[in-house]
């Protein structure tokens, strides 16, 4: 029967003797483990300080500081107290094992040494420290989806705010072409509210792998012509030319609700970040046989290299404000690229502070296997 492989990781084995030394890094060596080697607990302080290695195996009985006194040490230092501590010993009492515990080891390994639980209680720790990570990662993850969501919800309100608060306070004193243009203002706003309402969920249900996935052969032309038709109003009030120059019947194969919310988000990020009597223009063009780069290009403010390494990433935060002060959905470029690496494709950004920005994302032209 075919052992199975362990979690792989760098240990740091702590022992004085040269026997129980190469004992273990012969069987640790052959099931693909990093291995770093300290003789005292001195050794084994700087060591970990410098290497900070995944799990310690310590000996106890040793000259010099013994291994109780060296776990107490790591455990003092910030940068080694969260590295899991195993002790090797031949001690067998009760209070013994009770005191290791009580200074911060995670478990035993008795000598003399058999292999296989030796293995199984690295394996058991290593498992333990990976899922630490994840968990860690994951509650990151949550907390920087929190904060955008925050950030962006506050953003809303704010808009709301003040011309509902004038028209309350101020109503019998308002032209019906006043009150006209307040209404107008906070329906949009109330339509921005559902759009956020509507990526939150999409964001959820990416998450959890539950969003649904239906591929098919789409004409890219209607498609993008139906997004452009959505935005011509936001365009026209800021006198923006928004036009595509895609050719009828040029086909490729996505998810149509995928595809038409990548060009929403990519075309209302563009619109708020293009000056007065801009332009911003819809282009496809072929790479290769079985691929087509959508690109969407537009003359506004542009960024820097430091703000596109962080837009499409969650746990980067990134706040700026567009040319009305209204700031670009951080959400949506991030659900943009989740869609578009769902349909087998790669997205990009090119950009330069000053002269506006070009998002270019990939799409196949046919049907792929699954």
């Amino acid at each position: 029967m075919r052992e199975e492989r362990p979690e792989k990781g760098t240990i740091l084995v702590v022992d004085d003797n040269p026997t129980n030394l190469q004992l273990l890094l012969d069987y640790l060596n052959e099931f693909g483990f990093e291995t770093l080697v300290a003789r005292s607990g001195e050794g084994a302080l700087k060591q970990a300080a410098y290497a900070h290695p995944d799990l310690i195996l310590l000996d106890i009985l040793m000259p010099g500081l013994d291994g109780f006194e060296t776990c107490i040490r790591l455990k003092e230092k910030e940068a080694t107290r969260e590295i899991p501590v195993i002790f090797m010993t031949a001690l067998s009492d009760t209070e013994d094992k009770i005191r290791g515990f009580d200074v911060g080891a995670v478990d035993y390994i008795t000598k003399p040494f058999q292999q296989k639980e030796v293995l199984a209680r690295i394996h058991t720790q290593l498992t333990i420290q990976r899922q630490k990570r994840e968990l860690a990662e994951v509650n990151a993850m949550k907390d920087r989806f929190l904060s955008i969501i925050t950030q962006e919800l506050r953003q809303v309100f704010d808009t709301m705010s003040g011309p509902s608060k004038r028209l309350a306070e101020s109503f019998d004193i308002f032209t019906e072409k006043e009150i006209r243009f307040i209404a107008k203002r906070l329906h949009r706003t109330a339509q921005d509210t559902i759009r956020l309402l509507e990526q939150v969920m999409t964001w959820v249900k990416i998450q959890q792998g539950t969003i649904s996935f239906y591929p098919e052969a789409l004409d890219l032309y209607e498609v993008v012509s139906e997004a452009v038709v959505a935005f011509k109003e936001d365009a026209s009030r800021k006198k923006i030319e928004l036009t595509h120059a895609i050719e009828p019947e040029t086909q490729v194969f996505a998810d149509p609700q995928m595809l038409l919310v990548i060009l929403r988000n990519l075309l209302s990020n563009a619109i708020k970040f293009t000056r007065q009597g801009g332009s911003i223009n819809v282009r496809a063009e072929s790479r290769g046989e079985d691929r087509l780069e959508i690109s969407i290009s537009d003359t506004g403010i542009g960024m820097s290299d430091k703000s596109m390494n962080k837009l499409f990433r969650i746990d980067e935060p990134y706040k700026k404000p567009g040319i009305t002060g209204k700031e670009g959905a951080h959400l949506g470029l991030i659900i943009c690229k989740a869609f578009v690496e769902k349909n087998r494709g790669q997205i990009q950004v090119e950009s330069e502070e000053g002269k506006g920005s070009t998002f270019r994302f990939t799409l196949t032209k046919r049907i792929e296997a699954s």
